[in-house]
């Protein structure tokens, strides 16, 4: 039973992975949609501390890991860890998240206006020119960046063993938020709704997850005993 519970959840996991891959393809198409949109007119998003903010082409680093980072660790989450319930809570977070992203953008078209001229020649102001070119600084609350940042930051917090491990996915995660601000690619209301937004749903999903998560290790502790009666009775 124990093997045939483990088939089970490897084929749960990889399910969950293509569900993912899918999603990540239809929210690929809708955002270029979204972006395409230049007759729209767009509500610009600032407050007046993001004009005292640095700006700081450092942070291009891991703002750029972000893409490595969230990839590597729902991987991680559905093929090396224990804790279905956990990949659920993390994946149907994400997913519902990003979809209040794409009808925000469409309902409440939005931009910044915080971009800096970059003058400078190092590598990193020309990594930040680059990112300039190829993302427009419109459609940006919340920060998807930030809000798919926390998600994954809190699944890995729940299912890492290591302390070490814990520690550097707080700081990558925690650098990668400012990052968003100090390259001036959000304001900070699009990192606070972005944290709201990642906060809500969690407690939502684990909500939702883990009345299932009760029934269903209930059901294997009976299992189990009917299992030892039977072998009590032989």
């Amino acid at each position: 039973m124990t093997k045939f519970m483990s088939l089970f959840k490897q084929k749960e996991r990889v399910e969950m992975g293509l569900q993912i891959l899918l999603y990540t393809a239809f929210y690929t198409i809708c955002f270029s949609i979204l972006e395409k949109g230049a007759h729209i007119h767009y509500h610009t998003i600032e407050i007046w501390p993001d004009s005292h903010i640095p700006f700081l082409p450092i942070f291009i680093i891991p703002y750029f890991m972000w893409f490595g980072y969230i990839f590597a660790a729902v991987f991680w989450l559905l093929f090396y860890t224990k804790s279905t319930r956990e990949c659920q809570i993390c994946i149907s977070s994400l997913v519902i998240g990003m979809t209040i992203f794409l009808l925000i953008s469409a309902v409440y078209p939005n931009k910044l206006a915080l971009r800096p001229h970059i003058f400078g020649t190092d590598i990193f102001s020309k990594m930040v020119a680059f990112l300039y070119e190829t993302d427009t600084p419109t459609n940006v609350f919340p920060s998807i960046h930030v809000f798919n940042t926390a998600v994954v930051c809190a699944s890995v917090l729940k299912s890492a063993k290591k302390r070490r491990a814990k520690v550097l996915n707080l700081l990558l995660s925690a650098a990668i938020v400012l990052s968003t601000v100090l390259l001036k690619q959000h304001s900070i209301l699009d990192v606070a709704a972005g944290l709201l937004m990642a906060a809500g749903l969690r407690r939502g999903m684990e909500k939702v997850f883990g009345k299932e998560e009760e029934k269903e290790e209930g059901a294997f502790q009976t299992e189990g005993s009917f299992g030892i009666l039977e072998m009590k009775q032989k």
